[in-house]
């Protein structure tokens, strides 16, 4: 924490504590064994890029006074921080007399460590006696120690062996590498960043004949110490200093982006298809992707929806700073896929994942009994075990894969990070990376809520809880009885509530997925009371509803809410249902891009809707658990009452509505916007209508067509002649988003930008319920696999209603989307959906269970006269 008006030297004391000395500083939470204090690393502990090592160094030199220097250097004293700066007050004497024993000679003069001293800071007089620094370098793993105890994510220290020099032998050999050694370790080892696989036994055969040559005290520590742990056959050393040190050696890549993100991806869309995308923030790929022509130089990692023959002419000339690994796997004509989690496969060159999927070319079909290619002279294989993808690589290509990487670093990946805290919720914590055979045991500390549990899979540590948590975890990392390092992790049991920006402005040349009716007029909506509404949602849902919101912020892209949903759904192909069910509830909006086929979708901001008839309120938007607390804390305090109401099946989002407080001042209380619960809908009784595309279907083709029997979307399928026809319409390159042609015969009868709008008016056409009414569960339910209400009537539901629909996977893995409808409401919506809304027949055998419905609705809530009367005379003609 950084504190206004410090001095230099408490800025520096700061950023070097922060960088160096942190669990979450530039170099992890191994133990600090050695120190880098080259101008380029002190240059990153302010914030700064290599080209400023000087005058970061310079800075840094500048910020030591005499008598402080003295005080600290000959007597191992040193001032306190100020109030609230929780640093060691004597860290920057230590990085100073490092960068004292690695300068080479021409920078100082003299090899006398403390005439150097003297020249470096430009002393007249030096300073002759150094005990000090001894006893500050042993100071310093107790006040390490004194943090760690309580749960401060500090790295432990490890002080090499002094030897003979008890001033200056701690500084001498933990300081690595050195300037003196680094001329002579690009002269000699240079060239090994740059070799394929680098390997460490390749790097002490070459170390190992050179070491007769006049390297640095810390330069040999570094050495044998790496040596030894290999020799003892550790893989955690990646992130070992030496390691480190030579890879650094290499000279950066040619052109921009040398942290640049590239990622292919293979998942399956809502129609059960393979779909490709490209994550990247290469401003050359997108632009060759999209077509966009001016990018910010600030760009954004982005999802982009990609056909397959658009990857394979991507990889065939690849701009600078995507891998060139890929484009050797494309050359090879094998492409691996390696499943991440269920339903994403990524491409990498060295398959890791237990399960892969190969895309192979042509040639290698032709000559082997396999499936034959595609129009694009490639095909996708079934996936197989990670030992059969290595094996059929072998077969295919008469070579073996690159081998995986030796060595290995523990590095926390996936969870929802907070700051930096993560979300503590059962299947939302984060994995530790390491390497197979390593152990891990949590360690909580004071003032923590719940248990944390490790587990080894393979190279990863999993963590679990069996509830919410909070509070600090501490995971140390063995290998070989070792500990490595020891990752600190934070957990926070709840999302936290911020500003919210609206999608509007988050989605600025993004448009809603679907069309809207056209004919609508605002319509106020009363509150009902419905019987089907109670019930305990579904603990895993509210955790999944916590994840969504805590890292959405500035929106999901869909490929990561799907990667984020699927895995944790009891029928995974069901992330799509969930979606729509976050739509239709008033959580999120889907928005897409008119500029490139992709959807991202928005939290919606949470307000308050006053309903016109009395004091009803209804908490509207997306609202975590610490809103939904806060939400009864105001009602209690302004003597209000709270409901939350739900639909029957346990996945299903709680809305609250409260009663019997003024709404102006509960809105004011709450910070939150309140406005009327309206919707803009079709007269009653009048058919629906949707706004048709702009777009026209000239180039374009089929994608994929409804399939009547499956009602779902699906490749090869077609309608029989004369029938309705509905096909999905795509462009060859993604620069624009699908579109759904409604055909009879040759005629075209609707041209729709939205899916579920495309698949209600072919089934009105078709003449085929999409939906029906469940008189005696008071339920609509979808009948098909896929589409959904219009926006507006879903709306119109959740306003009556007080809460959204459903999601049902109580039926032997099966599952329903049902939303709660009453029978005046069913009367309404089967005007404006004709012929694709079932209504249950009226017979005089069911005669009478439906005026009792009738009056059940009457009875429990307030019900419009008309719609009764309307509903009466149908059921007095039967």
């Amino acid at each position: 924490m950084t504190l206004p008006n410090m001095t230099p030297f408490w800025r520096w004391e700061e950023a070097l504590t922060r960088h160096y000395l942190r669990s979450d500083g530039g170099f992890g939470s191994a133990p600090l064994s050695f120190l880098d204090v080259s101008g380029v690393e002190l240059a990153r502990a302010v914030g700064k890029g290599p080209s400023e090592a000087a005058e970061a160094l310079e800075g840094f030199l500048k910020i030591f006074e005499r008598k402080a220097l003295i005080d600290a250097l000959t007597h191992g004293q040193s001032l306190p921080p100020p109030i609230g700066l929780r640093v060691p007050g004597f860290f920057s004497y230590l990085v100073l007399s490092c960068h004292v024993a690695s300068v080479a000679p021409e920078v100082a003069s003299s090899g006398d460590y403390r005439d150097r001293l003297q020249d470096i800071l430009k002393m007249g007089q030096g300073i002759r006696s150094l005990t000090g620094l001894r006893l500050l370098w042993e100071k310093l793993p107790r006040w390490i120690e004194s943090k760690r105890s309580t749960g401060q994510g500090y790295r432990n220290v490890v002080l090499p062996d002094y030897g003979t020099m008890k001033q200056i032998g701690y500084s001498i050999r933990i300081a690595f590498p050195s300037r003196h050694d680094l001329g002579k370790m690009n002269r000699l080892f240079g060239h090994f960043g740059d070799l394929p696989s680098p390997s460490a036994s390749e790097l002490i055969s070459i170390v190992v004949p050179e070491l007769g040559l006049n390297w640095s005290a810390g330069f040999l520590h570094a050495f044998n110490d790496f040596h030894a742990r290999r020799q003892l056959g550790e893989r955690l050393l990646a992130d070992h200093p030496f390691w480190v040190g030579v890879l650094g050696l290499r000279q950066a890549a040619p052109g921009p982006g040398v942290d640049a993100t590239f990622e292919i991806d293979l998942t399956t869309d809502s129609d059960g298809q393979h779909a490709y995308s490209v994550r990247t923030d290469i401003g050359r790929v997108i632009q060759r992707l999209t077509g966009q022509v001016q990018l910010s130089s600030d760009q954004d990692v982005v999802s982009i929806a990609a056909a397959r023959d658009e990857i394979l002419d991507l990889l065939a000339s690849p701009p600078p700073s995507v891998p060139p690994s890929l484009a050797r796997s494309f050359a090879d004509g094998v492409l691996p896929f390696s499943e991440i989690e269920w339903g994403l496969w990524r491409a990498e060159r060295v398959p890791t994942g237990a399960n892969v999927r190969l895309l192979v070319r042509d040639d290698h079909l032709r000559k082997h009994d396999l499936p034959r290619a595609g129009k694009d002279g490639w095909c996708l294989l079934d996936g197989v075990t990670h030992a059969q993808a290595l094996g059929v690589i072998h077969r295919l290509t008469g070579r073996r894969p690159d081998p995986a990487p030796e060595l290995a670093r523990v590095r926390v990946a996936g969870g929802i990070r907070m700051d930096k805290a993560y979300l503590g919720r059962p299947g939302f914590l984060p994995v530790i990376e390491a390497a197979e055979g390593c152990a891990a045991t949590p360690t909580a500390f004071d003032g923590s809520h719940g248990s944390v549990t490790a587990s080894i899979d393979g190279r990863l540590v999993r963590l679990a809880a069996d509830g919410p948590i909070e509070g600090v975890w501490r995971i140390a990392v063995a290998e070989g009885g070792v500990v490595q390092a020891e990752p600190n992790l934070v957990f926070e049991p709840h999302a936290r509530e911020f500003p919210f920006i609206e999608p509007d402005e988050l989605a600025d040349g993004w448009r809603p997925d679907e069309p809207s009716l056209t004919a609508c007029t605002p319509s106020a909506v009363d509150l009902v009371d419905p019987h089907w509404a109670g019930g305990v949602t579904d603990a895993a849902f509210m955790d999944l509803l916590e994840a969504v919101f805590a890292k959405g912020r500035r929106g999901w892209s869909e490929q990561d809410i799907v990667g984020l949903i699927a895995p944790r759904l009891p029928t995974p192909y069901a992330v799509w249902d969930v979606l729509q069910l976050l739509a239709d509830s008033g959580w999120m909006e889907p928005r897409v891009s008119r500029h490139w086929r992709a959807r991202r979708w928005f939290l919606r901001p949470p307000r308050l809707l006053a309903y016109p008839k009395g004091d009803a309120l209804l908490l509207d938007g997306a609202v975590p658990e610490l809103t939904r607390r806060r939400f009864e804390r105001t009602a209690k305090e302004m003597g209000g009452t709270v409901e939350w109401r739900r639909s029957a099946a346990g996945w299903a989002i709680p809305s609250g509505n409260v009663k019997g407080t003024q709404p102006e001042a509960f809105a004011a209380a709450m910070q939150m916007d309140l406005r009327r619960a309206q919707v803009e809908v079709p007269l009653q009784g009048s058919a629906i209508q949707f706004r048709p595309t702009l777009y026209s279907e000239n180039h374009r083709i089929v994608a994929s067509s409804w399939n009547w029997s499956s009602g779902r979307f699906a490749k090869g399928d077609r309608a029989d002649a004369g029938a309705v026809r509905l096909e999905r319409l795509t462009t060859l390159k993604p620069n624009a988003a699908d579109v759904y042609r409604v055909t009879t015969g040759n005629d075209v009868k609707h041209l729709l930008d939205g899916r579920s709008a495309a698949i209600l008016m072919a089934h009105r056409l078709a003449g085929k319920p999409a939906f029906r009414f469940i008189g005696d569960q008071g339920l609509v339910e979808r009948l098909s696999l896929a589409g959904a209400l219009p926006v507006q009537i879903t709306r119109y539901l959740m306003l009556r209603n007080g809460c959204g629909p459903a999601l049902d996977f109580a039926n032997l893995g099966a599952r329903r989307y049902v939303t709660g409808c009453r029978p005046e409401d069913a009367t309404i919506l089967s005007g404006w959906l004709g012929a694709t809304f079932e209504m249950p027949k009226w017979t005089s055998d069911n005669r009478q269970d439906i005026l009792r419905s009738l009056v059940l609705g009457r009875a429990r809530g307030t019900a419009r006269s008309r719609n009764m009367a309307i509903q009466r005379d149908e059921v007095e003609r039967c």
